[in-house]
């Protein structure tokens, strides 16, 4: 996993060993290396917050907070028996867990609030990956099924399902002003449009597409 600090001050990197390195993306730097537990597990996942002041940092079962000001690190949540994905909402007043055992169909997702570590919420899904939509109203999942399951925050209900796909999807992301959401997987990439759920376009491929994403 490699990504940007939402203030562009850093590039974030999480390796096959377990290591989160910084850099910085002016003077190509190494800045800091961060190492997960030992013996294993390692860090696998990690999530900037809105304002760069914290990154949540996943482990094999469990997930800690990061403090980039005093660079001391904390437990978030309890163990769980596998940490999927995980995701701050846009206002990052709340920190979704996406876990659970063995295959998708015993997976769990889980809302706290990102600054007292209470949880919110909790339900199942079947799912591989969680994101939230620009305004934080919605919750986007996705499993290699044919659809895109949606949560309505913060009621939790289960509004609906989109499906289109002839395949799997394996990724979906929504536009920056929220209007459109992508899903991508077997066959190509659907573009949905949020104000009604309908869909609005479609981009074929011959051979699947793995992510997408808005530029």
């Amino acid at each position: 996993q490699l990504e940007f600090s939402p203030d562009g001050k850093s590039i974030t990197c999480v390796d096959r060993d377990g290591l989160l390195s910084f850099w910085d993306p002016l003077d190509k730097r190494t800045v800091e290396v961060l190492r997960g537990e030992t013996p294993l597990p390692r860090f696998t996942r990690f999530d900037f917050s809105p304002d760069s002041k914290t990154l949540a940092l996943a482990t094999a079962t469990q997930v800690y907070l990061f403090d980039l000001g005093t660079k001391k690190i904390r437990p978030f949540s309890e163990k769980m028996q596998r940490v999927v994905d995980l995701r701050f909402s846009p206002e990052g007043n709340l920190l979704g867990l996406l876990g659970g055992s063995g295959g998708s169909r015993s997976r769990t997702i889980q809302l706290y609030d990102a600054n007292n570590g209470q949880r919110v919420t909790e339900f199942a899904s079947s799912s591989q990956s969680l994101i939230f939509s620009p305004a934080g109203d919605y919750l986007a999942v996705h499993s290699y099924a044919r659809g895109v399951r949606l949560w309505k925050l913060p009621a939790e209900s289960n509004t609906s399902v989109v499906q289109g796909h002839k395949g799997n999807i394996r990724s979906v992301s929504f536009s920056d002003d929220g209007s459109l959401l992508a899903s991508g997987g077997a066959g190509g990439v659907i573009i949905w449009d949020t104000t009604v759920w309908e869909k609005k376009g479609f981009i074929p491929t011959e051979s699947g597409v793995m992510y997408v994403d808005f530029f």
